[in-house]
């Protein structure tokens, strides 16, 4: 059986343009978590989907890293955005989403996808970040205790 590595041999990496596939995968896995995917392949989700990775990928205002085995194998990813908010006279990094494979949970990899994307945010003096969690599940409550955030309102999306 091959038991995960801890985090410390993880490397964090910004995520590249050949990696789409990677991070679609591992998107699938956390919207199937969720039960708010639609397809029920990847194959399908990747057809989907794959465009829109792709774009995030290349855009500016987005930045994907990913957490890499040192076999190379890429077990989870985190997404963010950076958008200038006029009360803060300043960009706003936002946690878009999170995601570790399941076999990598409860080893310090989210968490060190965390720390790493926050550092990557301060290199660019962005000084705060705003987070939009599903607290229905069990281990993001833990998740967003260990990270030390600070409730601050609640985010009501509309489908338009």
């Amino acid at each position: 059986m091959n038991v995960p590595e801890r985090s410390e041999s993880i490397n964090i990496r910004k995520a590249q343009v050949n990696d789409v596939e990677f991070v679609c995968e591992l998107l699938f896995g956390l919207k199937s978590m969720y039960a708010s995917c639609p397809e029920t392949s990847l194959a399908a989700f990747s057809k989907h989907y794959m465009a829109a990775v792709e774009q995030a990928l290349k855009s500016p205002t987005n930045s994907i890293w990913v957490a890499q085995t040192p076999s190379g194998e890429i077990v989870g990813f985190i997404s963010m955005t950076r958008r200038l908010v006029l009360r803060l006279a300043g960009e706003v990094g936002v946690l878009e989403e999170i995601f570790v494979r399941q076999d990598y949970r409860r080893r310090g990899v989210g968490y060190k996808l965390w720390q790493y994307a926050i550092e990557e945010l301060r290199k660019q003096r962005i000084k705060t970040v705003e987070v939009v969690s599903s607290l229905a599940h069990p281990g993001q409550r833990q998740f967003v205790q260990k990270i030390g955030l600070e409730w601050y309102s609640n985010i009501h999306r509309v489908q338009i």
